[in-house]
């Protein structure tokens, strides 16, 4: 189809490098954000059971949203050596999002104890 240099292909493995890491700030914004929104309950509060899926709901649609997106990228590379380097660099950053988004969400659950985010810890009592 296209013929690509070495440095297009690199710096199309770069833009998708970067990438997975915009995709994964927004969606750790996406998940402060709408656990911001979601209001807490009186009495026995079980609110942030909806953060707890609110947050998974975010971090399925980021994770398909972005590899349907370097999919997208890399559909005119030609078949070959290129494009097998290419899709293990899409897959190893999709497997990224899929590991940090939970990790980070964690570590910013247990920062912010007090936050509607740090609900779906379910820490305090």
């Amino acid at each position: 189809m296209f013929d690509f240099t070495s440095d297009e292909i690199e710096t199309l493995k770069v833009t998708i490098e970067v990438a997975a890491v915009i995709f994964l700030l927004v969606a750790l914004f996406a998940a402060w954000f709408f656990s911001t929104l979601i209001p807490w309950k009186g009495g026995k509060d079980r609110s942030y059971i909806t953060r707890r899926w609110a947050c998974g709901i975010i971090w399925a649609v980021i994770w398909i949203v972005f590899f349907f997106f370097a999919i997208a990228l890399g559909t005119n590379l030609d078949e070959g050596e290129d494009k097998n380097d290419y899709y293990d660099i899409v897959h190893m950053c999709t497997v990224g999002i899929a590991v940090l988004y939970p990790v980070l969400l964690y570590v910013l659950a247990r920062l912010m104890p007090n936050s509607k985010l740090g609900s779906i810890l379910h820490l305090k009592k």
